[in-house]
């Protein structure tokens, strides 16, 4: 079974061994440069000190390249997973206007999302004829899906369901935010080539100094030209040494990726198919954006087919990943066929309502199962049309977010500055509570976060202005006001702060007290069942006064702590909502929400009545 927390640790003990690997890397390119600049100052019968200095010099100067790249690639990238997508070439996808292959991507993803609990990333469909696909961000809330144009034109539904699958594995395992920082850390080690690259070009053409008005020198440019070829030559250990470290960092991972996708589907023809289509087409898995090779370990296959990666590629062989997939397979490839929307069925199934859910455990976190994809297509079917219409645009996004959190008759309405959103959320809100606020709203938020990802920074400020001067009216809503304010703001650069639980003993009864009071069973005693899955010594402490601006305070915390802490707290949480031995949808809902604001996705869960 696979175990959230444990990947998500793998996936820092992954970091610290990427940031070991570099840190050899460099120390490396580093030596290099001073071997060849001891050399030179050899040659040039220099004396001692004057060694010394230049060597000094040359260590510095490297340092500062290797540093200022990674820091320029990381600055450019600075916006996550959205940056990523328009460095690739993408073209973000929006329900309005869009045609049949990419809704039936958007619907995909947005299920997979629901099932899984996770945000509803950005979707961008990259223009390009080969197979493939890639999840980029630094984490959940930022994330992205890229996806090539031959993806949606020769995969069926079973199949673009296992690519994606593969590439939500990504998200959830914290190997995507990896392979972006990897990308940034990489780039460091080709500047001293690119660097070389250059003197060579200024030294054959003399370009720049024609632009400033300089004079060529030609013993000048001949010495530039040498030590242009010198640092080319020199930049090829970090050019060796960053292929190296991608391919160490990411393979194992993608046979990872593709192993947790059919635990997730419970469909491994699905995968396998994708995989022997990108053999069958003639442009494969390609990408020819010039930047796909940079960012080649981003992707569901290799995207080029680069000579230099030879013995390092990011990827297994694509006929390895098929075998462990289908041991049966002989081989062959079908013939291709394009797909056409007539031969599909629809994305979305027959209305019906959730049900008394089953009692959830923390084990479930970070997964997702056909029957949580099924259940959470059923939540999206009971969304009225309008609000589905409304969450494609940002402007209408905005008023649904609010509608989230606020029924129709609330008078925190009339307290908003901004009258025309008002009246605009105050009637998208009336649609949520016929079709059952209670079961509907995180569905509501989750499916408005790729609008609101396209606000402006002062819109975003604007929008949470909003939200903080609204008094939400019960427990859920604080809660789900606090988790739309964290996916507003821009991620977290801060790392976990929080490695013991006693001093977070406070907020965890502020929080458990406030669940069991939400529930349907007896307050204090859903409070005396959950605390000791917290394994705190001492006695049960009293419950804590409901308190919303407590208990939002105290999630805000309580996300900070690590995995360890954070799974206690989950076990508790679970028991707090089921101390009556059932979950209705409601609970199920609060539940999944204060599981959004710690960071931990927990699926979809229940089933029609």
């Amino acid at each position: 079974m696979r175990d959230f927390w444990a990947q998500q640790d793998a996936a820092r003990r992954a970091s610290r061994w990427l940031a070991g690997l570099l840190l050899v890397a460099v120390v490396a390119v580093v030596a290099a440069v001073d071997g060849l600049t001891w050399w030179l100052c050899n040659l040039g019968h220099l004396a001692p000190e004057d060694r010394s200095t230049l060597v000094a010099i040359a260590t510095v100067t490297t340092l500062v390249l290797i540093l200022g790249g990674a820091a320029w690639r990381f600055w450019q990238l600075r916006g996550g997973g959205s940056a990523v997508a328009l460095y690739l070439g993408g073209r973000e996808v929006v329900r309005t206007g869009a045609d049949a292959a990419q809704r039936r991507l958007l619907d995909v993803v947005e299920e997979m999302a629901i099932a899984s609990g996770l945000p509803v990333p950005s979707v961008y469909v990259l223009e390009e004829e080969g197979i493939n696909a890639c999840a980029a961000g630094y984490q959940a809330e930022d994330a992205v899906l890229c996806v090539t144009r031959g993806a949606l034109n020769h995969l069926t539904r079973d199949e673009l369901q296992g690519v994606m699958a593969h590439e939500f594995s990504h998200i959830l395992n914290g190997d995507m935010g990896l392979n972006l920082r990897t990308l940034c850390l990489v780039h460091g080690l080709l500047v001293i080539s690119l660097t070389g690259r250059l003197m060579i070009e200024v030294s054959l053409d003399g370009h720049p100094r024609h632009q400033l008005g300089l004079r060529r020198d030609r013993r000048g440019d001949l010495a530039l030209l040498g030590f242009g070829v010198a640092l080319a030559l020199l930049g090829l250990i970090g050019w060796c040494a960053g292929l190296a470290i991608r391919a160490a960092v990411c393979r194992q991972r993608e046979l990872l990726a593709d192993a947790h996708a059919v635990q997730f589907t419970r469909h491994p023809a699905g995968l396998a198919g994708a995989l022997v289509k990108t053999l069958g087409l003639s442009r494969g898995s390609l990408v020819v954006n010039p930047a796909a090779a940079e960012a080649a370990h981003l992707f569901f296959a290799r995207p080029r087919r680069d000579w230099w990666e030879f013995g390092v590629d990011t990827h297994p062989p694509i006929q390895e990943r098929i075998r462990r997939l289908d041991p049966a397979w002989d081989g062959r490839v079908p013939e291709l066929v394009s797909w056409r929307p007539a031969r599909e069925e629809p994305a979305l199934r027959p209305q019906v309502a959730p049900a008394p859910a089953p009692i959830p455990t923390a084990a479930r976190v970070g997964t997702f199962s056909p029957e949580a994809v099924a259940f959470g297509a059923q939540l999206l079917a009971l969304l009225p049309l309008t609000l589905r219409t409304a969450v494609g645009e940002a402007s209408s996004a905005q008023a649904a977010a609010l509608a989230a959190l606020l029924p129709a008759d609330h008078a925190a309405w009339g307290s908003l500055s901004d009258r025309r959103l008002a009246e605009q959320g105050r009637a998208l809100a009336r649609h949520l509570d016929t079709a059952g606020r209670a079961a509907g709203r995180l569905t509501l938020l989750h499916l408005c976060l790729p609008a609101l990802r396209r606000l402006s920074p002062s819109q975003s400020k604007t929008l949470a202005g909003h939200i903080e001067a609204i008094t939400c009216p019960e427990f859920a809503g604080a809660v789900l006001a606090q988790v739309l304010l964290l996916h507003l703001r821009p991620p977290e650069a801060s790392p976990t702060i929080f490695h013991a639980m006693t001093p977070l003993i406070g907020d965890c009864r502020v929080l458990l007290s406030a669940l069991s009071a939400a529930g349907r069973g007896d307050t204090p005693t859903a409070f005396r069942a959950a605390w000791p899955l917290l394994l705190v010594p001492g006695a049960i402490p009293d419950l804590a006064p409901t308190d919303l601006t407590a208990v939002t305070t105290a999630l805000g915390r309580l996300r900070r702590s690590n995995g360890a802490i954070k799974r206690r707290l989950v076990a508790a949480c679970a028991q707090a909502v089921a101390a009556d031995g059932q979950v209705d949808p409601a609970e199920a809902e609060l539940l999944r929400l204060v599981c959004d604001g710690l960071g931990c996705p927990l699926p979809a869960f229940g089933g029609p009545r």
